[in-house]
C-alpha cells in the first residue's frame, strides 16, 4: 500500500506498476479498440506544495486511465 496525503487525510492505497502490455493486450485480444489513454498530471499547485513528489509524477504518472470500446 501507498499512502496518499490528501485533502487533510492519508489514505493508503494499492499500487501497481506493470508493463503497459499486461495493461493493453488483456483489452486488446478480446476485440476490444483502444479509444483514449490519459495519464494526469499533477497540477501548479501540487508542484507548489510537493515540489519534490511533482517532480516524480512528472517523470513517472501515478495513473493511467484507459477507454476501451467493444469493437
Amino acid at each position: 500500500m501507498t499512502p496518499w496525503h490528501g485533502f487533510g487525510i492519508t489514505v493508503n492505497m494499492p499500487s501497481y506498476r506493470r508493463p503497459l502490455s499486461e495493461v493493453f493486450n488483456p483489452l486488446i485480444y478480446p476485440g476490444f479498440r483502444i479509444d483514449y489513454v490519459l495519464e494526469p498530471l499533477p497540477t501548479a499547485e501540487f508542484a507548489e506544495n510537493d515540489p519534490k513528489h511533482y517532480a516524480e509524477l512528472m517523470r513517472e504518472p501515478g495513473f493511467l486511465c484507459v477507454r476501451a470500446v467493444k469493437g
